[in-house]
């Protein structure tokens, strides 16, 4: 029973860092640390993510379905940091009080 959960938190971890490295293809990170976190997260994020989402969608466990979530949900995670981290330096960058102003006046 133990060596079929480690196997599957192992596929699910190599299924999402294989979504996290697509995801770099595509959007490439700034800096190194950005990288490494973002590939951190990349793999990382499945092991609490995949179980959740195939339950509360209903999804069959079998090993093909686990292993697109876990894709998905790296690749996703991937984009979610990167433009979290975009952000954030645009804020620190512009102030806060001045992204803040930014954001009112697109809205108008």
């Amino acid at each position: 029973m133990l060596e079929k959960y480690v196997m599957t938190k192992l596929l699910v971890s190599v299924a999402g860092g294989t979504g996290g490295a697509l995801a770099m293809a595509v959007l490439k990170p700034k800096t190194v640390l950005e990288a490494f976190l973002r590939g951190w997260v990349g793999i990382a994020t499945p092991l609490f993510i995949t179980d959740p989402v195939i339950r509360w969608w209903d999804l069959p466990a079998d090993t093909e379905t686990v292993v697109f979530v876990a894709f998905v949900t790296g690749f996703v995670s991937w984009f979610a940091l990167g433009a979290l981290a975009r952000t954030l330096e645009h804020w620190r960058q512009t102030g806060l009080l001045t992204a803040l102003d930014e954001l009112r006046n697109r809205r108008k």
